[in-house]
């Protein structure tokens, strides 16, 4: 967003370094106004250990799927799979969210014949975000289109590593906390996922980063400081119009 504050004439807010990047080329106008990242956060770090993943290794997807929003990367998971399942014949890949592009995806699984190691989910509740969020080994969403990706703290915080895009927020936000490739490449795609799905010090390194990374960075108490900050900084009022 762009607001009129007492010590900028505009100012230029974005949760990511990305989105700025994106707002700045899309508006060259304002490419040099005065401009300040606002990180979000999310919850509280949980009590005590981060949950065992579950066995077998489970993939886990999470958010809308729609046509309007088809560039999460479900298509390009679902494509490099069953690549996965030649390395880890066991893997399961869980998609939970509902949308209109749900049908498609359905229609990839039968084709592809991979009914015994993906399940859609649809809509979750909470409740069973948590469960699946528990219990999955890695989380995934290589979008092309993220300008930041809660659902990345929300994997964070159950100590989850992150496949995410080069594209986009996603490796901003994820760091060391996982893995970054260019979803488009279906190979480096599934060798990705293949390493996030293996037990053993790779993955706690991840696990350990992405619990480090939650607690110090990313908890809603962090957000709120970052957000007091910055209106204490610039005093903002908003322009009604």
């Amino acid at each position: 967003s762009v607001v009129r504050s007492r010590r900028f004439a505009l100012l230029a807010v974005t949760h990511s370094h990305h989105a700025w990047t994106r707002f700045a080329e899309s508006n060259p106008k304002h490419a040099a106004i005065a401009h300040r990242v606002v990180e979000l956060g999310t919850g509280a770090p949980l009590q005590g250990a981060s949950p065992t993943p579950q066995d077998p290794p489970a993939l886990l997807m999470l958010g809308r799927i729609t046509v309007g929003e088809d560039y999460k990367g479900h298509r390009e998971i679902l494509g490099a799979w069953p690549a996965v399942l030649e390395a880890v014949p066991d893997a399961q890949l869980w998609i939970a969210g509902d949308g209109d592009l749900r049908p498609e995806l359905q229609r990839l699984v039968l084709m592809n014949h991979l009914q015994s190691s993906v399940r859609l989910f649809g809509l979750v509740t909470e409740s069973e975000k948590e469960s699946l969020l528990s219990r999955c080994r890695a989380f995934a969403l290589p979008s092309r289109g993220e300008g930041f990706g809660i659902v990345y703290l929300e994997a964070m915080r159950m100590g989850r590593p992150c496949l995410v895009s080069t594209l986009d927020a996603g490796s901003e936000v994820v760091a060391d906390a996982g893995l970054a490739v260019d979803p488009s490449d279906t190979d480096e795609l599934a060798k990705a996922m293949c390493r996030l799905l293996q037990p053993g010090e790779e993955w706690q390194g991840w696990s350990r980063a992405a619990t480090r990374r939650y607690k110090t960075r990313f908890t809603e108490i962090h957000f709120r400081d970052r957000l007091r900050r910055l209106l204490e900084e610039t005093m903002i009022q908003i322009d009604d119009a």
